[in-house]
């Protein structure tokens, strides 16, 4: 489901993404960790990436429940950031800067809920310019 909401076929590099011959931590863009089970991060940063970002894909991410790092900077991914964000709770390193058309709309409050974020970086996106407050309370963010 990933792969085609964001047009998959259209990605920069999509190297063995559904192949069935192999695994999917052999995917582009997808590193698991050391046993090759789960996947910690979706590097798929300045890929080519397109389609909105919304609450079904990101309940599907949420499914990866050791996903720490998911970086994709430089697309051209639309919307919103859907508050259920905050379900991606294992999270140390979100970054969906520098969107082409941009991300448009309040940051969610439920950002501030993935208490090991240490990296967010929205920039160069048309998000409304009021932090929530509750970020403030994330103690490992630099």
């Amino acid at each position: 489901a990933f792969y085609h909401a964001f047009n998959g076929p259209g990605w920069i590099n999509n190297t063995y993404w559904l192949d069935d011959s192999v695994s999917y931590c052999s995917w582009y863009g997808v590193v698991c960790d050391e046993f090759n089970v789960s996947t910690t991060k979706l590097d798929l940063g300045n890929n080519g990436l397109t389609g909105k970002l919304g609450q079904k894909i990101t309940e599907l991410m949420a499914g990866l429940p050791k996903l720490e790092t998911l970086d994709l900077k430089g697309n051209d991914i639309k919307g919103t950031i859907p508050d259920e964000i905050r379900f991606l709770s294992r999270l140390s390193k979100l970054d969906l800067s520098r969107q082409k058309q941009g991300l448009v709309g309040k940051i969610p409050k439920g950002i501030s809920q993935i208490v090991h974020l240490s990296v967010l970086n929205l920039g160069g996106n048309k998000l409304d310019k009021e932090i929530p407050s509750a970020i403030s309370n994330l103690e490992e963010l630099k």
